[in-house]
C-alpha cells in the first residue's frame, strides 16, 4: 500500500460548501419567518455562488465576496414552493423568490410518504392479490419522479410521484424482482392514491438475480510519484490547482481551475465545471414505462444521493477520501463520510521514442489526477470523475454501472431475431434506452472577460488545381462563432469538427492565440421524436454544443426545476436574446449521448461504461508541457 502526501489545512474561498453549523443557521432563520414555520420542508440547501465579478475581484485582492445561502422551501399544504436566501453573516432572511407552478425535486422522505400511501389503496391490494401475491409486506414500492404528465394531471396542478412494485425476496437487490404491470400515481398534496392502472397479470420473477459481494483484496501496484496537496476545498497536484465542491443537485463541482508550468503564473483554464442536467428516457410504449425519463440532475440531485466510496473498489489503495454535509428534508445536517475520492493513478505511456539507427531513445509514463464521487438513483449508480494529467488535459469520465432496469416477462427463452424485446435473464427483459449528460464548462483561457468560441471544420482541397496537383491537399479551417443564435451546432465526422475557445488577448510563443479544444467521444442522438413532451422539457439534446455569454443565473441546461415542467426551459431560453460571443465570457455546453441496448452480460450487474469527453490544450502551451516533466527513463 502507498501513502499519498497529503497536506491538510482550512483555506476559506467564495467556493466552500456550508458547514453543519451554517446548515443549522439557514434553517433556523428560515423557519423564524413566520410565513414559514416549522411544516416547511428543505429539497435543497446550498452556498449561494457569489456573482463571478465578485469572485474575479477577490481573486486579484479585493475583499472577499458576501457568504450566503440558497434554501429551496416547499409547503405541501400549501403546494408552496419558493428560494430564500439567507445572510450567513447576519443569519437573516433577505431575499424570498416565489415559483409559482414550479416543483422541486424528490424530497428524501417522499419516497417512505408513496410506499405508506401505496400499500393503503384497496386497488394496490388487489392488483397484488391477482398476481398471486398474498404477504404484501413482502412487496417493496419504489417511488418515481411523475415523467410524463396526462392532461388531466397538469390541470390539476399538485405534486405527483408515481410508484413501482418488487418482488423483495430474500435478498437484498429487489430490482432484480419486478411486479410487471401496475402503476400507481399518488397526488402528496393530498396525501392520496389518485389512480392504479393495471394491465392484467403478468407473472412476477422468482429469481433472486443476487449481486456478488466487492473483492476488496485486489491491491494496486501503482506508486505515488507526487505530494497531492489538499488546504480545504483546494487541490493542487503538479502545476494543476483547482477547488471541488459537493453540491446537493449537481454532485461533484470544480470551480477555479488553473494550470502553473515552472517558472511560470498560474494560468486559468476553466472557471466553473458541472453536470448541468442529464436524461433518461425509456424507449418502451408500455404505460408502465413511457412515463420515465429521469431528469437525474433537477429532480433526483446528485448530491444527497451520493454514496460512501470503497477502498479499492471504487478508488485504489492510498486514496484520501473527503466527507460532505448536505441538509435533509428538515434543515438537519448529515454527513455522507467518504463521498469524494482523490488519488493519483497510473495511465500508461504518456510519450516513447526511440532513434532506428542508434536505437537510444526515452520515455515517459503517464499518471493522472483523479477527483471522483458516486452516487446512486434507484437501480443506476453513476460516477463523476474529473481527471487532470500532466500534459495540461482535462477529461470528464461519465461512469454508469448499478441494476439494468427490469421489465417482467413470462418468457423464459429467447424467441425473436428481428424488432422484438430481448431477454437478460429468464422472465426479465430490460428495455432500451438512453441516456444524455450536459456539461456546463465557463472555461476562462487566461481570463475571463477576452474569450471567443471558434469552430473547427477539415475539407479537402478542390481537386485538380494549382494548389492540390496531386489531389492530395486538405486544411482546417477555424471559423469564429460571433452570436448565441449561430454557436447551437451539432457533430460532424466528415468533417472533423471540433470547438475550441481562445483568447483574443494572451499569445503563445510562436504568436497562436492562446486556447483550449473540446475532444468529443462516443455520443448519440435522440430516439424520442420532436413532438414528445420529454423532446420539449430536454431541449439540451437539440444540439451537442452550444455556447452562450455568461450570465450568473443560467447554471441549469433544462432549468433549475424540471420536475413537472412543461418545457421550453434551460439552454433554448438562454439563447433567446441571441447575444454577441466575440471577445467576452463565454460559457461551453456540452450535450453527449449513451445508447444502451441491454444483454445478458450486463445482468445481474452492470460492469462500468464509461463515456465523457477532454478538453485539450491548443495553442495553450509554446511546447509539449510533459516533456520535462522528471521520471523519464532512457531506453
Amino acid at each position: 500500500m502507498f501513502a499519498l502526501a497529503v497536506i491538510l489545512s482550512l483555506a476559506a474561498s467564495p467556493f466552500d460548501d456550508l458547514t453543519s453549523a451554517e446548515i443549522s443557521a439557514v434553517t433556523k432563520a428560515v423557519r423564524a419567518d413566520a410565513q414559514f414555520g416549522e411544516v416547511v420542508r428543505f429539497p435543497i440547501i446550498v452556498a449561494k455562488e457569489p456573482p463571478k465579478a465578485s469572485v474575479l475581484a477577490w481573486r486579484n485582492g479585493g475583499p472577499m465576496p458576501a457568504r450566503e445561502a440558497i434554501a429551496s422551501v416547499y409547503d405541501a399544504g400549501k403546494n408552496r414552493f419558493c428560494e430564500v436566501t439567507v445572510d450567513l453573516a447576519t443569519k437573516k432572511v433577505t431575499f424570498i423568490r416565489e415559483l409559482p407552478g414550479a416543483q422541486p425535486p424528490i424530497l428524501l422522505d417522499e419516497y417512505a410518504e408513496v410506499a405508506e400511501l401505496t400499500r393503503a389503496d384497496p386497488r394496490w391490494q388487489q392488483a397484488m392479490h391477482r398476481r398471486g401475491i398474498v404477504d404484501l409486506d413482502s412487496v417493496q414500492v419504489d417511488g418515481w419522479v411523475p415523467g410524463l404528465l396526462s392532461p388531466a394531471e397538469e390541470t390539476r396542478g399538485k405534486r405527483i410521484m408515481r410508484a413501482l412494485s418488487y418482488m423483495r425476496g430474500t435478498g437484498v437487490n429487489f430490482y432484480a424482482r419486478p411486479i410487471e404491470g401496475v402503476l400507481v400515481t399518488v397526488d402528496l398534496n393530498e396525501r392520496k392514491v389518485i389512480e392504479v392502472w393495471d394491465s392484467g397479470a403478468v407473472p412476477f420473477v422468482k429469481a433472486e438475480g443476487e449481486l456478488p459481494k466487492s473483492d476488496k483484496t485486489l491491491r494496486s501496484s501503482v506508486q505515488a510519484s507526487a505530494p497531492i496537496k489538499i488546504d480545504g476545498q483546494r487541490i493542487q497536484w503538479r502545476g494543476w490547482s483547482l477547488r471541488y465542491s459537493m453540491q446537493p443537485h449537481k454532485g461533484l463541482v470544480v470551480y477555479d481551475v488553473s494550470f502553473q508550468e515552472d517558472g511560470v503564473k498560474p494560468r486559468s483554464v476553466l472557471y466553473k465545471g458541472a453536470l448541468a442536467e442529464m436524461v433518461v428516457p425509456y424507449g418502451d410504449p408500455n404505460r408502465a414505462w413511457s412515463f420515465r425519463n429521469a431528469f437525474d440532475v433537477g429532480e433526483y440531485g446528485l448530491g444527497r444521493t451520493a454514496h460512501s466510496l470503497e477502498a479499492r473498489t471504487e478508488a485504489p489503495d492510498g486514496a484520501r477520501f473527503l466527507d460532505a454535509v448536505f441538509a435533509d428534508d428538515n434543515g438537519k445536517p448529515f454527513v455522507i463520510p467518504r463521498a469524494v475520492a482523490v488519488y493519483e493513478r497510473d495511465a500508461g505511456m504518456l510519450w516513447s521514442h526511440v532513434d532506428m539507427s542508434s536505437r537510444k531513445g526515452a520515455a515517459q509514463r503517464a499518471r493522472e489526477l483523479v477527483v471522483s464521487a458516486m452516487t446512486t438513483i434507484g437501480n443506476y449508480d453513476y460516477g463523476v470523475d474529473w481527471v487532470f494529467t500532466l500534459d495540461g488535459v482535462i477529461a470528464v469520465e461519465a461512469n454508469l454501472t448499478g441494476m439494468l432496469l427490469a421489465q417482467g416477462t413470462s418468457m423464459e427463452e429467447n424467441t425473436c431475431t428481428a424488432e422484438c424485446k430481448r431477454l437478460v435473464a429468464k422472465q426479465i427483459i430490460a428495455p432500451n434506452h438512453q441516456h444524455f449528460f450536459n456539461f456546463r464548462l465557463d472555461l476562462d483561457v487566461d481570463g475571463a472577460d477576452s474569450n471567443t468560441p471558434m469552430e473547427i471544420n477539415v475539407s479537402a482541397a478542390k481537386p485538380g488545381t494549382p494548389s492540390n496537383p496531386d489531389n492530395n491537399a486538405f486544411d482546417a479551417v477555424l471559423s469564429p462563432l460571433k452570436r448565441e443564435s449561430a454557436a447551437a451546432r451539432d457533430l460532424a465526422p466528415a468533417s472533423a469538427r471540433k470547438w475550441k475557445v481562445t483568447s483574443t488577448t494572451a499569445r503563445n510563443a510562436l504568436g497562436h492565440p492562446t486556447g483550449y479544444m473540446l475532444m468529443t467521444g462516443e455520443s448519440a442522438v435522440p430516439y424520442f421524436d420532436k413532438t414528445s413532451k420529454v423532446r420539449q422539457r430536454a431541449g439540451f439534446v437539440e444540439h451537442n454544443v452550444w455556447f452562450t455569454r455568461y450570465k450568473d443565473d443560467e447554471q441549469s441546461s433544462a432549468g433549475d426545476y424540471p420536475n413537472q415542467a412543461k418545457g421550453g426551459g434551460g439552454l433554448p431560453s438562454f439563447i433567446a436574446d441571441d447575444e454577441p460571443l466575440e471577445s467576452t465570457d463565454v460559457v461551453l455546453w456540452y450535450t453527449f449521448g449513451v445508447t444502451h441496448i441491454p444483454r445478458p452480460e450486463e445482468w445481474p450487474i452492470m460492469n462500468v461504461h464509461r463515456a465523457g469527453f477532454k478538453l485539450m490544450p491548443h495553442n495553450f502551451f509554446s511546447r509539449n508541457p510533459a516533456v520535462a516533466i522528471p521520471g523519464s527513463r532512457p531506453r
